[in-house]
């Protein structure tokens, strides 16, 4: 309705330029007339002048030009006054259905020609505006002064059976038998049967963001509290039966975008990661909803959506960036140039030293050698595994700006790298692949793609991003991972399920550390970084122990990854 009513108050001022333009043109001596105007001002103008010449009474020529002036005026006033008083366009709509019979009037005195249909056309475009103004001024007020539910409910659903789906009441019925709906026929439908139509996506996808935020949102005590609770009475699992189960890949495939492997090559991933205390889970990898879309809907579009907003904060923090980049690319060139000095060590083998050689015979000491020892940059490999979990959404433009920042830097300084980031919705632990070691720079704006969905199953997710860390023929290998120190995910209890207890609080946290643990015995350096609130600092301590790093502003992620990465390249 604002927008018809907008629509008629714009229609109002177009006719209200244009009579005043054909009144003013005879004024400056212009024998020109615009057909799209307001008939009776010009009219009587035009009769006034006429008569006033041939009975030589030029007062006559101004009173007709008061008079038209006078019309104008009033058309001015509404205008002006139906912006904040809508009932000003019902007295528009009444001057201009006068100004109408004007027009008619002048079909019988004048003989009527054929520009005359180019006026009638005007006329009738400005009065259905005008009566749709009219009708959306007094749906507004209805809108306004409903004194029930009932009634706004009744408005309502009149708008929208006329203007957004005019066939609804024609194929549903009224507004009776839309509400003579009953709780029964509404319990009839479970999720399982949503899930298969277009409406169900959004109704999960709005589910889940409130119960991330709602997890995000909780204090410490309440949190306590909440985990308590469910230990109790065992809740933090959801129970499904297999028809349920065998759709849920289906879905995932729609919400995230395809794999990039194969079925076979998925099935024994997870045959090989998802074990323990993941054992009823699935990996699903992906390289995003925008790379491998099954069909535009709603979370493509969101995706899409956020992608611009992450784009928009980089161009606006252009300038900071690219120095936050040199200045890490430099940190870490010097660090590698000291790498690269050369080294010499005495042993069993290199280079004979004449000044050793008095040893042979004469003591057990072999070694009279020198040898050059070489470091070089491709002993190293660094994976970045960063939390998409919900609780990320607040900050999720920064974190994308800070893994682009430490991307960009790896890349100057040629050191393979791969950008991943995970969440877990249901008992689908999604890795989301940004880019992958060998890739070029063009892979690194990729990062802009990030978003936070869902919740976080750390363990897993650790496990799986090692899996292709450990692949690497690199000595040296760096994982990096930005979490918020609290492990959370609801359990998928399936038929037969092996391991049916609910993933948060110290159960989580145990298992988290117990990964970090088993990849720094495989000689994986591990770096936490804390991005989460300060009560959670001691479960962050139980994960990672001492190579920790707590940041209060997301802003200094890449500053802290770049000292930890020069400690690496120096040791």
């Amino acid at each position: 309705p604002e927008e018809r009513y907008r629509g008629a108050r714009n229609n109002l001022l177009l006719l209200i330029v244009f009579t005043a333009i054909n009144l003013l043109m005879p004024l400056l001596g212009i024998d020109r007339q615009y057909f799209f105007s307001a008939s009776f001002p010009t009219t009587v103008y035009w009769l006034g002048d006429a008569i006033g010449e041939d009975l030589g009474m030029p007062a006559l020529r101004i009173g007709a030009m008061g008079i038209a002036l006078g019309c104008v005026g009033l058309y001015l006033l509404c205008w002006l006054m139906a912006k904040k008083r809508r009932g000003f366009m019902t007295a528009a709509l009444a001057l201009f259905g006068l100004d109408c019979l004007s027009l008619a009037g002048e079909f019988v005195i004048f003989e009527l020609h054929y520009s005359m249909i180019l006026n009638v056309l005007f006329h009738l475009w400005v009065l259905w505006g005008l009566i749709q103004g009219v009708r959306a001024s007094m749906e507004l007020k209805k809108l306004e002064t409903a004194e029930s539910t009932d009634e706004l409910i009744a408005t309502a659903d009149a708008l929208y059976n006329k203007v957004i789906d005019p066939t609804f009441e024609k194929r549903v019925g009224g507004l009776e038998r839309v509400l003579a709906v009953t709780m029964s026929e509404l319990s009839g439908h479970d999720w399982k049967d949503f899930l298969e139509e277009e409406a169900a996506e959004d109704a999960w996808r709005r589910y889940q963001r409130q119960l991330a935020d709602a997890m995000a949102d909780l204090s410490e005590k309440e949190q306590t509290s909440k985990e308590e609770e469910e230990e109790r009475k065992g809740t933090g699992v959801i129970c499904l039966d297999e028809e349920a189960v065998s759709k849920m890949n289906s879905y995932i495939e729609l919400n995230y975008g395809r794999s990039y492997l194969s079925p076979l090559e998925q099935e024994r991933l997870n045959r090989k990661i998802c074990t323990g205390a993941h054992a009823d889970c699935t990996l699903y990898f992906t390289d995003g909803i925008l790379a491998n879309r099954v069909r535009v809907n709603a979370q493509s579009e969101y995706a899409r959506r956020t992608l611009e907003i992450n784009r928009r904060v980089y161009q606006q923090n252009r300038r900071v960036t690219r120095q936050n980049i040199e200045i890490l690319t430099d940190l870490l060139k010097r660090a590698l140039v000291a790498r690269k000095e050369r080294e010499y060590v005495i042993g069993e083998f290199g280079q004979i030293l004449p000044n050793r050689l008095w040893n042979v015979g004469r003591t057990e000491n072999r070694r009279l050698f020198v040898r050059e020892n070489k470091n070089y940059n491709s002993d190293f490999v660094v994976e970045v595994l960063i939390d998409g979990s919900g609780s990320q959404r607040a900050r999720q433009s920064q974190v994308a700006l800070q893994a682009f920042i430490i991307s960009e830097a790896l890349s100057n300084v040629e050191i393979p790298h791969r950008m991943m980031s995970f969440c877990t919705f249901w008992d689908y632990t999604v890795m989301r692949r940004f880019r992958e070691y060998e890739e070029g720079r063009e892979a690194n704006s990729r990062i802009f793609e990030f978003y936070g969905s869902s919740n976080n199953r750390d363990g897993l997710a650790v496990r799986a991003a090692a899996y292709g860390l450990l692949q690497r023929p690199e000595e040296n290998k760096i994982l990096i991972v930005l979490s918020d120190g609290r492990p959370n995910d609801i359990v998928v209890n399936r038929p037969n399920s092996r391991n049916p207890r609910p993933y948060f609080g110290d159960y989580g946290v145990k298992d988290t550390a117990f990964e970090v643990r088993r990849l720094r015995n495989a000689g994986v350096a591990v770096l936490g970084v804390f991005a989460g609130e300060e009560q959670d600092l001691q479960a962050e301590r139980k994960i990672f122990g001492k190579d920790f790093a707590y940041i209060r502003d997301i802003r200094n992620f890449s500053n802290v990854v770049g000292r930890y990465l020069r400690k690496q390249l120096e040791e």
